[in-house]
């Protein structure tokens, strides 16, 4: 039986799609955190005020306004990120395990398995660098 052992965590940090689609999350993500700014410098000017006089009635209502639109906008951004993260990582594994599969029918492997998954194995099962060629001849690799 011919058994393989393939590292997700180099693939993936290598493979195109994954690094692009990692860097469109980072992008929404500083756009989420770029929108919320306004509401952190309205509430810090409330709050430095607050050290040097005593503030109104009506800004005190403002700060928590505030403060529970940051805990629902939080909430939120939590979930999209969560969610572009879940379906990017689905994506990749799937095309990832595509490009294994036909690795392994092509070299008659039996059997593939994760290297999280495996507690020990010879060097001589070690096929990550096998996919990351496969990946450099498909224009699908990056350092």
């Amino acid at each position: 039986m011919k058994i393989r052992v393939i590292d997700f965590d180099i693939l993936t940090k290598n493979y195109i799609p994954y690094v692009s689609g990692y860097k469109d999350i980072e992008k929404e993500k500083e756009k989420l955190l770029n929108s919320i700014e306004p509401i952190r410098i309205e509430m810090e000017s409330i709050i430095k005020k607050s050290q040097n006089e005593e503030i109104k009635n009506e800004e005190i209502e403002r700060y928590r306004s505030m403060q529970e639109d940051l805990i629902v906008k939080d909430k939120e951004f939590k979930k999209i990120l969560k969610d572009m993260y879940d379906d990017l990582n689905l994506k990749v594994f799937e095309e990832l395990q595509v490009i294994i599969t036909e690795w392994s029918i092509e070299n008659d492997i039996d059997m593939v398995t994760g290297k999280m998954e495996v507690i020990y194995n010879k060097e001589s099962v070690e096929s990550t660098n096998d996919i990351l060629e496969i990946l450099k001849r498909k224009n699908l690799y990056q350092l």
